[in-house]
C-alpha cells in the first residue's frame, strides 16, 4: 500500500493510504527513481536471521547486506520436514537442533525470505550465534544454487 501525506495536525503528519485495489492518488503513481519514488507500508517479522552477504564475493554493496530468515522446521507442514532436513528442498538449508547454548530447534535457512539491511543494522549485541565456518560455505553454496536456480542433489544422495 501506497502511503502519501495528507496534511498536518497538530504538529502530526497524517498519511493517506492507496491499496493496489483502489484509485490511484493523484497524479498517479510515482515509481520511477526521477519520480521520487512512494512511501509504502508492509507488513514485517522480527525472528531470526542469517547475514548472506557480509563478506562474500556473491554481493559486496558496502550500503546493504543481504539476510534470509531462519525458520523452525515445525512452521513447516510434517509431510515435507524430511525434504527440508535431507537438504531437497532447492529454496532451503537445513540447520540441525542445539541442545548447547544457544538453544535452537530443527530450523533452516529460509531463501524465499529473503531482505536488504543497512550494515549498522546488524548489531553485534543482537548477534545470537555464529554458524562454524565449513556450515557457512555450504549454506552459501546452496544460496548461490538458489539464486541461479541449479538443482543439485544433496550431499551423499544415490544417483
Amino acid at each position: 500500500m501506497v502511503t502519501r501525506p495528507y496534511k498536518e495536525v497538530k504538529g502530526h503528519l497524517l498519511h493517506g493510504v492507496h491499496s493496489e485495489d483502489g484509485p490511484e492518488p493523484n497524479g498517479g503513481y510515482r515509481w520511477l527513481p526521477e519520480q521520487g519514488g512512494e512511501s509504502v507500508i508492509s507488513k514485517g517479522f522480527m525472528g531470526m536471521a542469517v547475514v548472506l552477504t557480509h563478506d562474500c564475493e556473491i554481493e559486496n554493496d558496502p550500503d546493504h547486506r543481504l539476510v534470509a530468515q531462519i525458520r523452525p522446521i515445525t512452521e513447516i507442514q510434517e509431510a515435507h520436514r524430511a525434504e527440508i532436513m535431507q537438504m531437497h528442498h532447492w529454496a532451503a538449508f537445513p540447520l540441525v537442533a542445539q541442545v548447547e547454548p544457544p538453544v535452537m530447534e530443527d530450523s533452516f535457512v529460509d531463501f524465499r525470505r529473503i531482505t536488504s539491511v543497512r550494515p549498522d543494522a546488524l548489531r553485534a549485541e543482537d548477534r545470537y550465534a555464529r554458524l562454524a565456518q565449513g556450515v557457512l560455505d555450504a549454506m552459501r553454496v546452496r544460496f548461490w544454487h538458489f539464486l541461479n536456480r541449479l538443482v543439485v542433489d544433496p550431499p551423499g544422495a544415490q544417483p
